[in-house]
């Protein structure tokens, strides 16, 4: 990590845990027998998506900036209202 921002070292390795969890619930999914079983795992793989392009967006954008910020004012950053938080 020497020379890089930890914070965006930490969110790559979230990402790639959420590609990871995306790929087991996939192909379990493939392989599921039971509709019910297979639809909540595919439920379950939409969800990890969605939490990876939230920390890509996170990772790209201005919200680390936002937080540089906050930590260098000490004020607080609201969450979007659309968190799952």
């Amino acid at each position: 990590m020497s020379g890089t921002n930890p914070i965006q070292e930490i969110i790559r390795t979230a990402i790639q845990r959420e590609i990871d969890a995306y790929n087991l619930y996939h192909s379990a999914a493939a392989k599921a027998e039971s509709q019910t079983a297979k639809g909540l795992l595919e439920e379950l793989a939409a969800q990890e998506k969605g939490h990876r392009a939230k920390l890509e967006a996170l990772l790209k954008g201005e919200a680390l900036e936002r937080l540089g910020a906050a930590r260098q004012k000490k004020v607080e950053v609201p969450l979007e209202a659309d968190s799952s938080l």
